[in-house]
């Protein structure tokens, strides 16, 4: 599973020089885009990410479901997102459209 956003930084394409998890639980600090829990789906995650933005879309991510990911729409411009989409779904569409940057 590749990661939803790429991020500044991000584990994922170093991921694989990492040793595999030895447990069922991967707790990923400097989470980022999970670029190295997104290699193990099938394991229990704990993701600890300090930077507000990225916390807050993880937030989103894990209480919504995919339907409310799908709905909300293609835009231009963040700014152009309907007032429904909250905070992290605009966060996770700012770093959707600015490619391996450090902020949305």
């Amino acid at each position: 599973m590749k990661p939803f956003i790429r991020y500044y930084g991000g584990k994922f394409r170093a991921a694989p020089r990492y040793p595999k998890p030895e447990h069922d639980h991967i707790i990923e600090p400097f989470a980022g885009a999970a670029g190295y829990a997104c290699r193990y789906p099938q394991k229990k995650v704990t993701l600890i990410e300090k930077y507000p933005k990225l916390a807050e879309m993880w937030r989103y991510l894990t209480s919504v479901s995919e339907r409310d990911v799908l709905r909300i729409p293609n835009v231009v411009c963040v700014d152009d997102l309907p007032s429904w989409v909250p905070d992290g779904g605009r966060t996770l569409v700012g770093f959707w459209m600015n490619d391996a940057t450090v902020s949305p």
